[in-house]
């Protein structure tokens, strides 16, 4: 249908961005989810503490490490990651749209998941665990960026 209304035609435009943008950030989050939560599930638990100090933020990484003494461990840190994705899914489920359009221009945002925990790097890229020899952030961005592009090139 053609329209000759111009007020009518900026509508359907405006319309047909929140629609897109609506469903961008869908898409965002749950690829989002899905790696951070991957991540979570695959980091090795000896004591819980590493676990534990993945932290979920918006525009800025947070490298705050937890206060760890081994007496709290098993109340503090439990040593089950499904514990970490629910915290992961409240926090991500009140974060901010990655992306934002308030007819002014675009507004973008960028998720982290962060860990300040002193042994990260050589857990990650040194081999230094026997459950994580590939680490867990490599691996998994990997598996994300494979699916996505099967996805984008097979549908």
């Amino acid at each position: 249908m053609i329209t000759t209304n111009i007020k009518e035609f900026e509508d359907k435009i405006y319309n047909f961005q929140k629609i897109t943008w609506e469903n961008l950030n869908k898409v965002a989050k749950t690829i989002s989810f899905n790696l951070f939560s991957n991540i979570i599930n695959d980091t090795p638990i000896l004591t819980g503490r590493l676990v534990a100090n993945w932290n979920f933020s918006v525009n800025n990484p947070n490298f705050t490490v937890t206060n760890y003494t081994p007496r709290d461990r098993m109340y503090k840190y439990p040593k089950y990651p499904e514990v970490w994705m629910r915290k992961l899914e409240g926090d991500m489920n009140q974060a901010p749209d990655l992306f934002g359009d308030d007819k002014t221009g675009v507004s973008v945002n960028t998720y982290y998941l962060s860990n300040g925990w002193e042994y990260i790097h050589k857990i990650e890229y040194l081999g230094y665990s026997k459950k994580a020899p590939n680490g867990m952030v490599r691996k998994n961005i990997q598996k994300i960026a494979n699916m996505s592009f099967d996805r984008v090139r097979f549908n």
